[in-house]
């Protein structure tokens, strides 16, 4: 039994293209444990990096074309090791329907709401303050801008969705 492995070689052999979408034969255990714990511990790392150091918004795109790349020889390794272990692919496709939805599930449950700065947030009340004065002073157009701008900063900021929703019905 060969107890040395490299994680990069294995990583590298079930991506290629003699492997990638693979189901003939069986997967080792140190195969199968190499590439799961590659995927989703770049998958999380990398969950955890945005979400602590604020990457822009693409890089999300970018992660979920390399995990969806991922998905097929993971599934795979996953069916091949089903069989070295003596399991039955029907098994495999009970799992796989499975996988998905816990995923997700488990995506959205670690993935943090966008929280804004307070610079950001200190920007957002200065234009509501300025709708505000706007407002009073009858100019509802300008007022609806300035709540525009509050919101386009923080979603989430009821008192600007409330004051444009009067200033609008002002018009």
């Amino acid at each position: 039994m060969n107890t040395e492995f490299n994680i990069e070689e294995i990583y590298l052999k079930c991506i290629s293209k003699e492997n990638y979408a693979n189901l003939d034969g069986g997967a080792s255990r140190t195969e199968f444990i190499s590439f799961f714990c590659t995927v989703y511990g770049l998958g999380l790392g990398f969950v955890f990096l945005s979400n602590n150091y604020n990457f822009p918004e693409w890089t999300n795109f970018i992660y979920g074309i390399w995990f969806v790349f991922n998905t097929i020889p993971l599934l795979c390794v996953a069916l091949r090791r089903m069989v070295d272990a003596g399991i039955t692919r029907w098994w495999g496709l009970r799992l796989l329907l499975l996988a998905f939805p816990i995923n997700l599930i488990l995506i959205l449950a670690f993935k943090p709401s966008r929280l804004i700065s307070t610079s950001e947030r200190n920007q957002a009340i200065a234009f509501l303050k300025q709708g505000n004065n706007e407002y009073r002073n009858g100019k509802f157009n300008e007022a609806i801008e300035c709540y525009d701008k509050a919101i386009e900063i923080n979603k989430t900021f009821k008192e600007a969705y409330k004051n444009r929703e009067k200033a609008v019905k002002k018009l």
